[in-house]
C-alpha cells in the first residue's frame, strides 16, 4: 500500500495567534484545545506532540520523502 501525503492535522502558528485573534478568540480557541484533550484523556490516549514544517520551505520535500520512505 503507498504512502500518499494526507491532511490532517490543523497547525496554526503561535504568534498568528497573538497578532490575528482578539483575547476573547484567544481563550476560546484554548479551550477548545482543552476540550480535545480532555476528551483524549478521558479515551485514555496521550496528548500528541509534533514536529512541524512549512511545505514552502526547500526541504520540505525532502522530508516528505523521508516520511514516506518509513
Amino acid at each position: 500500500m503507498d504512502k500518499v501525503k494526507e491532511e490532517k492535522y490543523l497547525v496554526i502558528k503561535l504568534t498568528d495567534i497573538d497578532n490575528y485573534l482578539t483575547r476573547d478568540e484567544v481563550v476560546k480557541l484554548y479551550s477548545i484545545c482543552d476540550s480535545i484533550n480532555l476528551g483524549r484523556l478521558l479515551n485514555n490516549k496521550k496528548i500528541n506532540s509534533y514536529i512541524v514544517i512549512n511545505e514552502d520551505e526547500k526541504y520540505s520535500e525532502k522530508v516528505w520523502d523521508l516520511i514516506l520512505k518509513n
